[in-house]
This record gives structure tokens, sequence and C-alpha cells, in this order.
């Protein structure tokens, strides 16, 4: 059976996203690297990331967004 999800979306401004010590950089979870990046969080953990490239692929988007894991 499916997780349920909740779409959280979090505005980067170009500028400021590139400096090492922005705040979704540096956080331990996200890590975030690139623009746009989806994370699939469970309990805490990630288990899942497209990054930028990935994200414009509709086969694996499709497969990130409604697989089982």
């Amino acid at each position: 059976m499916p997780y349920p999800f909740v779409y959280v979306t979090c505005d980067v401004e170009r500028g400021p996203y590139r400096q090492a010590d922005y705040t979704y950089r540096a956080d331990p979870l996200v890590k975030l690297r690139c623009v746009p990046t989806l994370l699939r969080i469970r309990n805490g953990e990630v288990v899942g990331r497209l990054n930028d490239v990935q994200c414009q692929s509709l086969p694996t988007l499709e497969e990130f967004l409604l697989g089982d894991e």
C-alpha cells in the first residue's frame, strides 16, 4: 500500500542559495545541492531524492511520485 504524502514547496532565492551556509544547504537532513530537488522523507530520514536533471525525466518523476519506495 503506498504511503500518503504531503507536498511541501520551499522558495529558494538563487543568489543566497549558492552560499554554503544557506539554510537548506546547511540542513543535515535536506542537504540541498541543486534546484529543483525532490525529497522523500519517511520517519525523519531521506529515503529518496531527485536532483534537477532527474526531475526533468517524466518516467523518473512518475516512478518517484507513484512508486512504493
